[in-house]
């Protein structure tokens, strides 16, 4: 925790403001049956996968909301709900690497499609919270192989027209940086052509 608040503290120091886009690309995809699963090696999925998730979420909200003075409309208010208007203004963009487990578990993947599954819930309710605020939360569901040498190679997979090219995935993130706030997408399934669904 506190090295994460150092990493933010870091970055405002060295640019001067808060970072405007954070990416939180995580994962820990490894199988394993079921009953061979150990807790903790579940824990330490999901310490990488939720837990990191949370710790980055909030500090990036924290200085994402800061970027505002009390006294401007952006502010948070007391006890009245948010006016429609407050999202006008884009503080920044919070994105979180999903994958295919975050919407369907795999035999000898539980740890890792449980810990997937909550960071989706995560990113939906920082985003339900933090959009009205300004701050955009988008939840990007990278279904397949991303084409790095490691990657393939774990994952048994070959030529690289069937993996996700990683600067087309950054491609798509920066369109989900660029939105305007009356047009914001939450979650965003990004797949190879050939890779079935």
């Amino acid at each position: 925790e506190e090295e994460v608040e150092a990493l933010f503290g870091r970055i405002v120091a060295h640019f001067g403001h808060p970072p405007t886009v954070v990416v939180f690309n995580v994962g820990a995809n490894s199988p394993r049956p079921f009953v061979d699963e150990t807790p903790r090696r579940l824990r330490k999925i999901w310490e990488l996968c939720v837990l990191a998730a949370f710790l980055v979420g909030r500090a990036a909200a924290k200085h994402m909301m800061a970027m505002c003075a009390p006294s401007s409309p952006l502010a948070p208010r007391s006890a009245s709900r948010p006016s429609p208007s407050r999202a006008a203004t884009h503080r920044g963009t919070i994105i979180f690497t999903g994958a295919t487990a975050s919407i369907r578990a795999r035999a000898a993947f539980s740890a890792f499609s449980s810990a997937k599954f909550a960071l989706r819930s995560l990113a939906q309710a920082m985003a339900r919270e933090l959009g009205p605020e300004g701050i955009h939360v988008a939840h990007v569901l990278v279904d397949g192989v991303v084409d790095k040498e490691e990657t393939k190679r774990l994952m048994g997979v070959g030529p690289s027209h069937v993996c996700l090219e990683p600067n087309a995935i950054a491609e798509q993130y920066a369109l989900l940086h660029a939105q305007h706030p009356s047009a914001w997408t939450h979650e965003l399934d990004l797949r190879p052509s050939v890779e079935p669904w």
